[in-house]
């Protein structure tokens, strides 16, 4: 390969000369260009320079150990040969303006005797014209035999060695050159000297073989692709390579991140999270995990085991409440020098619903108000994430409204609406809350009594035996006064008169529903035995805020007419000025209400 390389050298310069002829000639030229000054003469090949000058041209050659040039020939239109070393030296013409100097070392006496002849160097010149002339150092080499070279990687590292049977310089210049290669590009990376040992091999009197080995320890490039390696060794400048071994790079996945629980972590516990990649990359990086704030720009919180070469690496860490929004976790890969980062995870730190804030009309406490006055409720508290807040009535088990806090609701109050309310508040922290999450006001609507559907209460049968008959009436506070009439019963459907009385045969009292402070169940007791006519009481309940009236028929079953009754019942409403209520009638029964002798 060597020899090709020279052999198209020279021809190209004799071509130059040929298509440009001798006007393009200044001084003297000699080809091939000598590389930092010296040029290998293989042992076993003939070496051929070419000088071109315009006139006489004169070869020489300078040993090292002698300051006197050897004239070996001198070339004009032909050549005449001077020294020739027993054929180590030929010259001769040709082309115009060129002479080719031939080096033959192969079997040559001269060269085993004197290595020197070609370890000097070789000029051309002018003769006596002028001092132009150009020159080469000479290196007699046996190019390299018996090499073994192997490549071996740890991750990036790549650890190359050479083992040189034999190879011989005259000028001792023993180097190994790192080539590395991607596809058809070639990059030398570093050359080194040879490490050298003599051998027995003879190769002229006073000369030896020597036998080497060369060592590089180089890494990867991050860039994606295949790589392979080869050592030139020179002298010689042969190449070897590993066997055909190809080193693969290939980039790695980006890092994903998941953390939970997710969307917030409970304050003062430990947030879970996973790294994960689809490829570590070739060779194969490793995670790395790396925490921040708003105050640095992150630090190294874990990273895998180098040997392990893991695509999951778990991480935890306790926040606290100071973490929300300011702590972050981020998974990168480390990678040759590279650092791929993955995307940030921003801490969200919750906690559990404190108290709640619950207002009536601005006011955090219990409260009356009157019928038909506008009621304002505020429920609110706080809490990561917002709490969903309910107003609550415990009294008929409503949810009246529920919302994300804070939730306002209004209405214009009826008696009915008298109850206890709760604002209560919730989060998915609220099982791990030790703060109550409810806050409850009694709220009172002012109203006088009134009936909850009529207000003729039926006709009892009285006798001997204590009755009682129990009705409900709508109003807040319960009754505290009541007051009693009677009227005795008249004939012709005439409007019975009534007066007031203070009756020892009837007892009423009412006491206000635990459950539903608005109703209060009232009791008629009737005494029996002591009234012998029949006729009508007017019931009369009375509270701060007015009072109702009701009416309940009497008999003891002596001149009652049944079509009197009958007559009464139908218009009940008109004898007792009753206003009737269309909806939730609640009528109690009593042992003979509604019941004549058939």
């Amino acid at each position: 390969m060597l020899t090709t390389l020279k052999k198209r050298q020279q021809t190209a310069a004799a071509l130059l000369l040929f298509l440009f002829g001798p006007s393009l000639i200044a001084g003297v030229s000699l080809s091939p260009s000598c590389i930092d000054g010296t040029w290998e003469v293989l042992a076993e090949e003939e070496t051929h320079f070419h000088c071109t000058a315009e006139g006489d041209m004169q070869w020489t050659l300078l040993l090292t150990n002698s300051s006197r040039p050897i004239s070996l020939a001198t070339c004009n239109t032909n050549c005449i040969t001077l020294n020739t070393y027993q054929g180590l030296f030929a010259a001769r013409i040709t082309d115009l303006h060129t002479s080719t100097l031939t080096i033959n070392p192969k079997n040559n006496r001269k060269l085993y005797d004197n290595i020197q002849l070609v370890n000097g160097s070789l000029e051309c010149n002018r003769g006596d014209m002028d001092d132009s002339f150009a020159g080469c150092g000479l290196n007699f080499v046996y190019p390299p035999n018996g090499v073994s070279c192997t490549a071996l990687n740890t991750s990036w590292a790549i650890n190359v060695s050479c083992v040189i049977g034999s190879v011989y310089s005259s000028r001792k210049l023993y180097t190994c050159s790192l080539i590395r290669t991607q596809m058809s590009k070639k990059e030398i990376l570093e050359t080194v000297t040879m490490v050298t040992s003599s051998t027995s091999e003879r190769i002229t009197k006073n000369e030896i073989k020597v036998s080497g080995s060369c060592w590089f320890y180089t890494t990867l490039p991050p860039d994606e692709g295949k790589y392979g390696f080869l050592v030139s060794v020179s002298p010689g400048g042969r190449h070897f390579n590993m066997e055909d071994k190809l080193f693969t790079v290939e980039q790695p996945g980006l890092p994903a991140v998941s953390c939970g629980p997710h969307p917030y972590v409970l304050e003062n516990t430990r947030v879970f999270c996973t790294c994960s990649t689809s490829s570590l990359g070739v060779p194969a990086g490793y995670l790395r995990w790396v925490t921040g704030n708003q105050l640095n720009q992150g630090t190294v919180a874990m990273q895998e085991n180098l040997e392990l070469s893991s695509k999951r690496l778990d991480y935890s860490h306790i926040l606290i409440l100071s973490d929300h929004g300011r702590t972050w976790f981020r998974c990168d890969v480390i990678w040759a020098t590279e650092e791929i980062r993955g995307e940030n995870y921003t801490a969200n730190v919750g906690y559990p619903p404190k108290t709640p804030h619950f207002s009536f009309n601005n006011l955090q406490r219990n409260q009356s108000v009157n019928e038909r006055d506008q009621v304002n409720f505020l429920c609110e508290s706080d809490g990561r994430p917002r709490p969903i807040v309910s107003i609550y009535n415990n009294d008929n088990d409503t949810v009246i409204i529920r919302h994300s806090s804070p939730v306002t609701y209004s209405f214009i109050a009826r008696c009915e609406d008298t109850a206890t309310y709760t604002c209560s508040a919730w989060n998915e922290f609220s099982n791990h809350s030790g703060v109550t999450t409810s806050y409850s006001l009694e709220i009172g609507v002012n109203c006088k009594p009134r009936s909850l559907s009529f207000n003729h209460l039926g006709t009892v049968k009285f006798g001997n035996k204590t009755q009682e008959l129990n009705f409900e009436v709508i109003t807040y506070p319960a009754p505290n006064k009541y007051d009693l009439w009677f009227a005795p019963l008249v004939i012709n459907n005439s409007e019975p008169l009534f007066r007031r009385i203070e009756s020892s045969e009837l007892k009423i009292t009412c006491k206000a529903s635990i459950q539903r402070r608005y109703l209060s169940r009232c009791t008629l007791t009737f005494y029996g035995g002591q009234s012998r006519s029949d006729g009508f009481y007017k019931v009369q309940v009375i509270n701060e805020h007015g009072e109702d009236n009701f009416t309940i028929a009497i008999s003891y079953g002596k001149g009652l007419m049944k079509q009197q009754l009958n007559s009464l019942e139908e218009g009940r409403e008109e004898v007792a000025n009753i206003n009737m209520i269309q909806s939730n009638v609640s009528k109690a029964k009593v042992p003979g209400a509604d019941n004549l002798s058939q």
